[in-house]
């Protein structure tokens, strides 16, 4: 086994240390940063490139992150003569833990065939039951394919009383993502979609956890949490300031974390390139290609075009009115969404127009009357 990582890692390891947090292990971190010489295209990049590989480990030393292993904290991914630095959702949880920001999270990835039901007003809630029966989660490929995925969440626990504050995002948004990093084909999103849904969702928790705990190395973890969310938000296409929701990684302000927050975020349709998620990607210009003609036959999945496609899709607020409206007739989330691709051949909120959602909200008023 080649060791041309273990030794970049040597010359520079008195750097190294000096970047290191005080609670970071240096044997962990450093074993792990010669595990990086088992991966042949990494060790290629690096001898071809050793400087873009050191400062990715700059970069994870500067974070308080182990490389790769079984935490998951953050990755190396070779892309072209370059090797870019890829942080993982249980790198955010890892720095929260230790901040004392949080004492739990949980993210999940929502499929097609699962349960999922949203709360709103005084009972916020996130309830999701997989469907462990469907005989499709046997095969790997279905489980990353990202045609099969309707969502994520993530769930925080805030130390205060063990309050619980959420994040939901619909495909569009995790898409949207997708389509604003700057490495939106590359091995992350290619080959672990559903990690990249999840964090997604996770780092949206960051507008609701804004107060670390009161030790030394809670500031310590806290600190270097900043330093992450700024190397995190770099990977990101910057939208104008009017587009930039105040929940997303490094846009906190000084409020304190609300009592309680279960937020529902959805997008536009899946693979547009106007969202508001986290890694860096040009954005096409407004009116730069123009719209295809709707196809005459349903495409993959049984869903069809809309046949204007010049009107306009419904904006978020809408699409939560019609969540409310949903709930107040007794209708669930996952009924609702049903009920929409049957009836509108769409995938979900996102993608009505304003004629049809005036449409589903009669019939939403028409079934709460009839309670």
């Amino acid at each position: 086994m080649p060791d041309t990582i273990n030794s970049l890692v040597e010359r520079n390891r008195a750097e190294i240390v000096k970047r290191l947090p005080s609670y970071l292990s240096e044997a962990q971190f450093f074993q792990l940063c010669k595990e990086l010489d088992r991966d042949r295209k990494i060790t290629a990049v690096a001898q071809r490139n050793p400087d873009s590989v050191l400062s990715c480990i700059f970069k994870a030393a500067d974070c308080g992150l182990t490389i790769g292993g079984p935490f998951g904290h953050c990755f190396l991914a070779p892309f072209g003569e370059e090797v870019v630095f890829m942080i993982g959702w249980k790198g955010f949880v890892y720095q929260w833990l230790r901040a004392g920001a949080l004492i739990k999270v949980v993210s999940n990835v929502v499929y097609d065939s699962d349960y999922i039901d949203l709360g709103f007003g005084d009972e916020e809630k996130i309830e999701h039951r997989p469907n462990i029966t469907d005989k499709r989660r046997d095969d790997p490929k279905w489980m990353a394919d990202k045609n099969n995925i309707v969502g994520s969440y993530a769930i925080g626990w805030l130390p205060d009383a063990h309050i619980k504050v959420y994040r939901y995002v619909t495909r569009g948004n995790i898409e949207r993502a997708r389509q604003r990093s700057s490495n939106a084909t590359g091995p992350a999103w290619t080959h672990s979609y559903p990690e990249m849904a999840a964090k997604t969702a996770v780092r949206r928790l960051d507008g609701l956890v804004q107060i670390c705990g009161p030790t030394k190395e809670n500031r310590e973890a806290w600190d270097r949490y900043g330093r992450t969310v700024v190397l995190d938000r770099e990977q990101f296409d910057r939208a104008p300031e009017e587009e930039k929701p105040d929940d997303l990684p490094g846009a906190t302000t000084d409020r304190p974390s609300p009592k309680s927050g279960a937020t529902v975020e959805r997008g536009t349709n899946p693979g547009s390139p106007k969202d508001t998620a986290t890694t860096s990607e040009s954005r096409p210009k407004k009116g730069s290609a123009a719209s295809p003609p709707p196809p005459k036959e349903p495409e993959q999945g049984g869903f069809f075009h809309r046949e204007d496609p010049a009107e306009e899709t419904i904006p978020e607020e809408m699409q939560a009115e019609l969540q409310k409206q949903a709930d107040h007739a007794g209708m669930s989330t996952s009924k609702l969404m049903a009920y929409i691709r049957d009836t509108y051949h769409v995938k979900d909120l996102s993608e009505l127009t304003k004629s049809q959602s005036e449409e589903l909200q009669a019939e939403l008023r028409k079934r709460a009357a009839e309670r």
